[in-house]
């Protein structure tokens, strides 16, 4: 593995810089405000993992609505833990199948792993 790209990992790791916070917390007022959310995470472990997360800052009355799906129900709306393996059109940044009004979620840590190859070139020469 490259140096670089070894050192920039451990210190995406490391430095706890709070993106996966803030995107959790855009997904819930998205949710509150009656819209269907998607996060993409890595796997299921992951998406499991950011539904606990979520689940623990949502607001009162938060429900979870398919534990198997990942999925929280909140006010009108809705949130949806996906894993990377379904049909993602990164392209657009949708779900295949997910309809315009719905709104689509990634996780840095997916958005890192899904682009590895794509984000070393990008700072080949940093």
């Amino acid at each position: 593995m490259d140096k670089a790209l070894f050192k920039r990992r451990n210190l995406a790791v490391s430095r706890a810089s709070g993106r996966t916070q803030r995107m959790l917390v855009e997904a819930i007022k998205d949710a509150t405000n009656g819209k269907y959310v998607m996060v993409v995470s890595m796997d299921s472990r992951h998406a499991h993992e950011l539904c606990r997360r979520a689940y623990e800052i949502a607001p009162e009355g938060t429900t979870r609505a398919d534990v198997v799906r990942r999925r929280l129900k909140i006010g009108a709306g809705c949130i949806e833990f996906i894993c990377n393996d379904r049909n993602v059109d990164w392209r657009h940044m949708r779900v295949v199948g997910q309809i315009e009004r719905d709104v689509f979620r990634a996780d840095h840590a997916t958005i890192e792993k899904v682009w590895e190859r794509m984000l070393t070139e990008l700072h080949r020469h940093d």
